[in-house]
């Protein structure tokens, strides 16, 4: 599949014709900061993260949506229960387990054939709330923005056989960001 950025083809991580303005990275880090997407919540999407923390920090959120509320889907960490725990709210509840190192890079999975998997083991079934007012984020829903890496993350329509988005990260003129590469769209951080 070829990848185009403002008319040129991308070959090699590069621009083609002498503008080598982009190169794929293997991860973005955030720093307290979030991306915005203009896609809204929708059960027949399978929603998918690479991540690595920089450490655990309760309340920091690694995917959310615009709402901002704890009834729409969102992931992150909460520290609950006497425990240092990852938790994942989809339309089947809120649910928590400990990670055993955040510092390590870990995979979200969330509505693979209606289960969420982290790290490619089953963890529960649930698939992502309806909600045509909220619209996913990466790193945002009311707490502590992410402060880690993301590799790559995706949203893929179950019921159309297509991807939504997948964003993988570059550095395009000396920015950081995440390159959609179905849309070729450039999503840059920000800070609330």
């Amino acid at each position: 599949m070829a990848l185009y950025l403002d008319g040129k083809k991308i070959v090699n991580s590069l621009v083609v014709d002498g503008d080598a303005g982009i190169v794929f990275d293997e991860y973005l880090e955030f720093n307290d900061e979030n991306i915005f997407l203009p896609i809204t919540l929708n059960s027949n999407h399978r929603v998918y993260v690479e991540f690595q923390l920089n450490g655990y920090t309760s309340q920091l959120q690694i995917l959310g949506n615009t709402a901002g509320n704890t009834s729409n889907f969102y992931c992150g960490l909460w520290n609950g229960a006497g425990a240092n725990n990852f938790y994942v709210r989809t339309s089947n509840g809120e649910h928590y387990q400990a990670l055993s190192d955040y510092t390590v890079k870990h995979a979200l999975d969330v509505n693979n054939d209606g289960k969420v998997l982290v790290d490619d083991v089953e963890w529960y079934s649930g698939v992502v709330n309806t909600n045509s007012n909220a619209r996913y984020t990466i790193g945002y829903r009311n707490a502590t923005d992410l402060t880690g890496k993301i590799f790559r993350f995706y949203i893929y329509d179950t019921v159309n056989d297509e991807y939504l988005c997948d964003l993988r990260p570059v550095t395009i003129k000396n920015t950081h960001c995440m390159y959609d590469i179905i849309n070729e769209q450039i999503y840059t951080k920000v800070k609330r």
